[in-house]
């Protein structure tokens, strides 16, 4: 599956099961979250039981190995509109070290959302495109930029959480790293050691 059909069936598994769960994690497949990381923001819930959207934070682009930026907002939320969009990132080194803060735009860093924020609707996981698309059908109008990769499912559900009037909380303590485009950024479980096979062979 591509990145948005499998988040698609993954929440459709997570409706149909709903009475099994209490929250949802989505985690994008350019987020690398160890189970440390989750495991802390589950106890930052079992903690704040009044949270319904905490995620961790991560550089902008690639390692944090040159990098200045965790993609979150604190000010405001980026426009759903491609044509229109500006982000306004915070510096890591203005970033608190630990703690729960609440932001305008978490980026997607690993969120973990409510069941109630996926069963009463308020979450759709539409991609920007998607979410678009539906404002200028219904305003019978052509998408000025239907060529555009469509992404960035972390603008739209700050979008619709802030619509719903719901905080977005990050953790500074979960430092995720994200994958992109850089010379080195997708070798991070790739070559730590050569593949092999073991044979054991019991005795009679």
């Amino acid at each position: 599956m591509n990145n948005y059909d499998a988040h698609s069936a993954a929440k459709e598994f997570f409706i149909e099961h709903s009475d099994e769960y209490t929250h949802v994690a989505r985690i994008p497949n350019d987020i690398i979250m160890t189970e440390k990381h989750v495991d802390k923001l589950v106890s930052d819930i079992e903690e704040n039981p009044s949270i319904e959207c905490i995620g961790g934070v991560g550089p902008v682009d690639g390692t944090m190995r040159g990098r200045q930026h965790y993609g979150i907002c604190l000010i405001y939320i980026p426009s759903k509109s491609k044509a229109k969009r500006k982000y306004n990132w915070i510096n890591v080194r203005d970033a608190p070290k630990r703690g729960i803060y609440p932001v305008k735009f978490g980026g997607g860093y690993g969120p973990i959302f409510s069941k109630r924020l996926i069963i009463d609707g308020i979450l759709s996981w539409k991609t920007d495109l998607v979410a678009e698309s539906t404002k200028y059908d219904n305003m019978n109008l052509p998408l000025p930029y239907s060529k555009e990769t469509s992404c960035c499912n972390d603008v739209v559900i700050s979008h619709e959480l802030n619509e719903a009037n719901v905080t977005e909380y990050v953790d500074f303590e979960v430092v995720t790293d994200h994958l992109k485009n850089t010379p080195d950024s997708r070798n991070f479980l790739i070559g730590k050691r050569e593949p092999y096979i073991k044979l054991d062979r019991k005795s009679a």
